[in-house]
């Protein structure tokens, strides 16, 4: 599955959109503030920045 993440609007927030391969858009979520994911296998967290923009760290 591909993740996109977004704020939400100006006064910031995270949406994360998901894709199937195709990019199509299965569904959409702003109810988190942060997000655990995988990438290549390792684990990284992904919220919104402080003064905007979203923020991926390895956990």
């Amino acid at each position: 599955m591909l993740l996109e993440f977004y704020n939400t609007d100006l006064s910031g927030g995270l949406k994360i959109v998901y894709k199937d391969i195709h990019g199509n858009v299965l569904g959409e979520d702003d109810s988190k503030s942060e997000f655990l994911c995988l990438i290549d296998g390792k684990d990284f967290i992904v919220q919104e920045a402080r003064f905007g923009g979203i923020v991926i760290q390895k956990k």
